[in-house]
């Protein structure tokens, strides 16, 4: 993970505004460098799309193949793209729960990254769990009620189009999504929730989507108001 990093702050009209420390090119080039793998694992298909098409830029040549086959790679493959800095801030929390995991194009990579992960979907678009065969079928609501809402792991939701958390009961959850108007559900609605950190991922030209970790906030009933040692070394 870089030692030095940077937050978004705000994103308007895909444009990113960045906070102190002031960014340089070359921890861009870091932020958006391919996850390592070894020989034999699968490579990280939607960074190279997204190297291919302009590194959200919108390139001369992004024609309607262009557009089409980039459509065709979120529906099938993720809706998100992973990067070093992301795969390995996520895996870094251990255990996750991922609900809505799609084709578990995330949780193979997390996997290899060395994070115990569940990985749930309802897999009503059908594609299966082509990247993750030991994926689990079931809404997500419905397995965390059945598992006492996974408190003993983080949970890691990308691009939710609806609130999917109501039955967690832990701690920290790591979202993908856009904030604002964006095409998302919103977890900067939740007022249990509190963002600590901020992590810039590659994006698509014309989408604003970005990873924010969330822990919930301490009150007077319910939950401790002592953090926990995993709360304290992941809270920046």
């Amino acid at each position: 993970m870089l030692k030095t990093s940077f937050s978004e702050i705000e994103c308007q009209m895909g444009v990113f505004l960045l906070q102190s420390p002031s960014t340089n090119p070359n921890l861009i080039v870091m932020a958006y460098q391919e996850p390592n793998h070894q020989e034999g694992k699968f490579p990280n298909q939607m960074f190279q799309i997204w190297n291919k098409h302009g590194r959200g830029r919108r390139p001369q040549n992004f024609d309607f193949a262009a557009s089409m086959e980039v459509n065709r790679a979120r529906s099938k493959i993720s809706w998100s793209i992973p990067s070093q800095e992301s795969l390995e801030l996520i895996s870094s929390y251990g255990k996750i729960i991922e609900v809505a995991c799609g084709t578990g194009y995330w949780a193979n990579l997390l996997k290899q990254y060395g994070a115990d992960i569940i990985a749930v979907d309802p897999l009503v678009e059908g594609n299966g769990f082509t990247f993750f065969p030991e994926g689990i079928q079931a809404e997500a609501d419905t397995y965390l009620k059945e598992n006492k809402g996974c408190p003993d792991r983080t949970l890691f939701v990308s691009w939710p189009r609806d609130n999917l958390i109501q039955e967690y009961k832990g701690d920290t959850i790591i979202w993908i999504g856009e904030g604002g108007d964006g095409c998302t559900w919103n977890m900067e609605n939740e007022s249990e929730w509190e963002a600590v950190k901020s992590v810039w991922i590659p994006t698509f030209y014309g989408l604003h989507d970005y990873l924010k970790v969330y822990k919930r906030k301490l009150v007077e009933e319910g939950w401790t108001k002592v953090e926990s040692k995993k709360s304290r070394k992941h809270r920046k």
